[in-house]
Parts: structure tokens; C-alpha cells; sequence
């Protein structure tokens, strides 16, 4: 993008290595917080984002930013959540796709409408409701536009709290 962002640039899910075989099912280190950070970003990619579902402790992380589609933490001053291609599996796992119109690779059409989403089929989509943003694209080929929505949030962001 020019101009890159103009933003702080972190990003946070807990180490997969520490999270394989614990029992009690791990949750995220309590070293971070959601409020450090501007954005948070689910990769695509058929094998991550399964992984990413399956594991507790990436549901917990976004759970600690979205709480059943009501904005806590991380949402709370408009903080946006992005995911590409299978990456919406996350949130919807997590419980918080429910009610949000977004996007994603087709495969994943099915599992996001069982979990309440309405699903379009456009390279981006931006959706507000219950207060947070969640930013969605199809697959590497909306890769464009997916960095500008992402972009756009941010920078919506930026200027909300700048006005503050």
C-alpha cells in the first residue's frame, strides 16, 4: 500500500507449541492485552485457519475481543477484526460471526451460514454491526482490496480516536 500504515503494527495469538497436549484446555497468556493492539488479523489458508479453530486458545484470543458479537475489549473503541479466505472459521467458531454479514473462500459458505452469518460473494465486505468491524475477503485473489478495506478500518480508527 503507499504509504504503508500509519499505524502501531503488532499482532498476537498464542505460541501453537505451548497450547498441543495441556489439560486443561490452554487459554491465552495473560502477558498481552487486546487493548495494545489496533487490529486483529486471521490469516487464510485451509490448514491454518482449521488449525487455528480447533485450538482454544485462538478461539480465547478472539473471544477476549469480541464476546457473542457484543463489543468488549478489543472492539470496544472500534477496533477491527480482519480475516481472508478460510480465516472467517474463527470467528465463527468463536461465536461471534452470528449476525455479521461478511465473506469468505466458497467452501466455507455453509459452516458461516450454520453459525448465522449471511454470506455474500464479493472480494470485500465490511460489516459494523454490534459495534465492532470484522473486514472479509474471498480468497489471495481479493488481496487488493481486502488491504484496503483493512486499511480503510484502521484509518477509521485512527481518526475516532484522534478525535477523541
Amino acid at each position: 500500500m503507499p504509504g504503508g500504515f500509519p499505524h502501531r503494527r503488532r499482532s498476537h495469538l498464542p505460541d501453537p507449541h505451548t497450547c498441543r497436549t495441556r489439560t486443561p484446555p490452554c487459554t491465552p497468556s495473560t502477558r498481552w492485552r487486546p487493548a495494545g493492539y489496533d487490529l486483529l488479523l486471521v490469516p487464510g489458508g485451509t490448514i491454518t485457519a482449521d488449525t487455528l479453530r480447533l485450538r482454544e486458545a485462538a478461539v480465547h484470543t478472539v473471544l477476549a475481543f469480541t464476546v457473542a458479537g457484543r463489543p468488549v475489549a478489543f472492539t470496544v473503541d472500534g477496533r477491527p477484526v480482519a480475516a481472508i479466505c478460510h480465516g472467517p472459521w474463527l470467528p465463527a467458531e468463536a461465536g461471534v460471526a452470528y449476525g455479521k454479514r461478511l465473506t469468505s473462500y466458497p467452501s466455507v459458505r455453509t459452516d458461516l451460514a450454520n453459525a448465522g452469518a449471511t454470506w455474500t460473494d464479493e472480494p470485500l465486505v465490511t460489516d459494523d454491526a454490534d459495534g465492532w468491524r470484522l473486514v472479509t475477503s474471498r480468497n489471495p485473489d481479493d488481496l487488493e482490496h481486502f488491504l484496503r478495506g483493512v486499511d480503510a478500518a484502521l484509518r477509521t480508527r485512527s481518526e475516532a480516536v484522534g478525535s477523541r
